[in-house]
């Protein structure tokens, strides 16, 4: 009585007759149990599904996904690139993989009921062999995962080698210029084929360019119209309605200033179309360009004058005379900020605020320049002059790449741009044509009967890539829209935008100023003030932009470096110009009758005449071999010496 402990057993015994019944009944339903959450967490290959619910992938679906990935690259991938891409993957696979440890899981393996360990340990058993189908399931899972990484990787525009975005044909007899833009807006997506529309305007003859995000673009007509829209909400900002001739137009560092080149001088107005400066120093201008790095205004006009205006101090930076006329055609180079003057008698110059002449001089055509675009690189120039020709020019010799592109209606290209990809779109009177790798693949030259290139030959128009009309207006300004495959047309009634495919390149970088389309208000100051800090002088513009930071020489070593350079190609060209030139035989006194007797004696064969030159042939033989006097007798020598004259008495 005082022991609980045996009163707790005989009670339980007394409750409990059958002990020994009762524990082994309670083993049983506890195996049972144990067996019936084992099935149920269990799957037909041995993975639990706690891990598929955690990772998404059980052993049997990652294996399936891995040979679904597999016959994928075996389809997909051509031969020469299957080895780069398994290198690829392997060094992926290598670098992104840490090392673990794992066991191996046999699920044929099965613990007899019968045996003679406890129930716990039969538990600690069924733990380890769980904990061992996870983490094989775990890894295969990773494994899977990093394999589509790797396929995805190689999958990439960094290792794709075909172009995409261009419209290519079937067939050879099919051709891509056909494509209307009314066929292109039905396949379009419906934010593309929202960019497909036409403004009628009025006969007012509209220019049109647009910002360096593309958002914005700025309408102007010869009338005074001034407008600004929205390209992503296709909606007004701004609008005025000057009472003036305006000619040219563009934006300055931001979306929120531009400069108008009216008939007297250039104003700058804000966003709200309130007039902010008046850069009287301009008078009479052309055509406006903005150089973003430097902030500065340049404009060109009717007397001649390049000059440059500093629009974040507001001076007056310098001014150069062209001295070749007035100048209606003004580009700068993407890549050093040079600008590119095109002139009236075929010369396109080259001009640095630095320099008060220009640093290159080239002729270009036989007639005036109507149009001038350069590749966003600085690489290439496409020139058109008033010939119906476009050509191609090679920065870096100065020298024309291949020969011209001829204009499908014979019209002179009015406006050219190149676009990101190289996409050539030239404007000439009411039709466009956009030419893709012109700047790769020279057309095929003929030779003439003279053995000299022909270089003004006209190119048919089935070698290009993308055509549109505008019936019963012409066209203008053509420019492509930055990050998009868009262009606009500025035309004689109105505006017109339409796709070209391929033509745009969506690699935007929203660290640099003003080419962020999406920028709120805080980022655009942000990117304003940031800019205005890297702001680089004028004198910074060079022809070579790698001559900014390396170290200048001496002055006199340059002159005599650049005296030697000079003398060597004089010596050259001297060279070239003797071996080419031709003596001229100086026939003076030809028609004299002394002269002409003396033709007409020398055409009649004599008989004696042959007899005395053969004769005199063999005297000169014997001299030549012979000895002592060639071994002639007297009257034989005095014959010989004798003047021709009286070779007859003999």
């Amino acid at each position: 009585k005082n022991n609980p402990k045996p009163q707790t057993r005989t009670t339980m015994g007394r409750k409990h007759p059958t002990s020994t019944n009762t524990e082994t009944t309670t083993n049983d339903q506890t195996k049972t149990k144990q067996k019936q959450n084992d099935t149920r967490r269990m799957d037909e290959t041995g993975d639990t599904i706690d891990v598929a619910r955690g990772l998404g992938l059980t052993t049997a679906e990652s294996q399936q996904a891995q040979s679904n990935l597999q016959t994928k690259i075996d389809q997909t991938f051509h031969p020469s690139e299957k080895t780069r891409f398994e290198s690829h993957v392997q060094s992926y696979t290598t670098d992104n993989t840490h090392p673990t440890t794992t066991t191996t899981n046999n699920n044929n393996t099965s613990i007899p009921e019968e045996t003679a360990i406890s129930s716990h340990q039969e538990r600690a058993l069924r733990r380890r062999a769980t904990n061992s189908t996870r983490q094989s399931a775990r890894t295969n899972a990773l494994q899977t995962k990093r394999l589509q990484a790797a396929s995805d990787a190689a999958t990439a525009s960094l290792l794709e080698t075909q172009s995409s975005g261009f419209v290519e044909a079937e067939n050879d007899k099919e051709r891509t210029y056909r494509l209307t833009q009314q066929t292109l807006k039905r396949e379009l997506d419906v934010n593309t084929s929202r960019h497909i529309y036409d403004l009628k305007l009025g006969d007012n003859g509209y220019r049109m360019c647009y910002d360096r995000s593309g958002r914005y673009s700025l309408l102007t007509s010869s009338r005074g119209h001034v407008a600004m829209m929205d390209n992503h909400t296709l909606t007004l900002q701004t609008e005025l309605h000057l009472n003036d001739q305006i000619r040219d137009a563009t934006f300055l560092h931001s979306s929120n200033l531009f400069a108008v080149a009216q008939e007297k001088c250039v104003y700058i107005y804000d966003g709200d179309g309130v007039e902010i400066h008046r850069l009287a120093d301009h008078s009479d201008p052309y055509r406006l360009a903005f150089l973003p790095y430097h902030w500065l205004l340049a404009s060109v006009g009717r007397n001649g004058y390049l000059k440059y205006h500093d629009t974040s101090t507001g001076e007056f930076v310098s001014s150069h005379r062209t001295k070749l006329g007035p100048c209606s055609v003004l580009r700068q180079s993407p890549s050093n900020a040079i600008l590119h003057l095109g002139h009236s008698n075929g010369t396109v110059t080259l001009f640095s605020p630095a320099t008060p002449d220009p640093v290159v001089k080239m002729l270009c055509h036989r007639g005036p320049v109507q149009s001038m675009a350069i590749s966003p690189d600085g690489r290439y120039m496409a020139t058109g002059g008033s010939d119906a020709q476009v050509k191609i020019w090679d920065l870096r010799m100065f020298k024309e790449l291949h020969r011209s592109y001829g204009t499908v209606n014979r019209r002179p290209a009015t406006s050219l741009d190149i676009s990101a990809t190289g996409v050539l779109g030239m404007a000439h009177g009411n039709l466009t044509t956009f030419r893709k790798d012109c700047f790769l693949r020279a057309p095929a030259l003929t030779d003439t009967e003279d053995n000299e290139t022909q270089v003004n030959e006209y190119v048919p128009h089935p070698q290009a890539y993308m055509s549109h009309s505008t019936p019963g207006r012409t066209i203008s300004t053509l420019r492509f829209r930055p990050f998009e495959d868009v262009c606009g047309l500025g035309t004689s009634g109105g505006i017109s935008s339409i796709v070209i495919p391929g033509s745009g390149a969506a690699q935007l970088d929203s660290t640099e100023a003003g080419c962020n389309p999406y920028a709120d208000t805080r980022m655009k100051g942000e990117s304003e003030i940031r800019s205005l800090l890297d702001k680089l002088p004028p004198h910074m513009i060079q022809l070579d932009p790698g001559a900014v930071g390396s170290i200048t020489r001496n002055v006199e070593m340059m002159a005599e470096a650049k005296r030697e350079v000079m003398e060597e190609v004089n010596d050259r060209k001297n060279a070239e110009r003797n071996q080419k030139r031709r003596e001229k035989r100086r026939m003076r006194g030809k028609n004299k009758v002394g002269k002409q007797l003396k033709r007409k004696a020398n055409n009649v064969i004599d008989g004696n005449l042959v007899k005395l030159r053969e004769k005199k042939r063999e005297l000169e033989e014997r001299a030549k071999h012979g000895g002592d006097e060639g071994g002639l007798t007297e009257s034989e020598r005095v014959k010989a010496e004798a003047p021709a004259a009286l070779q007859r008495f003999f």
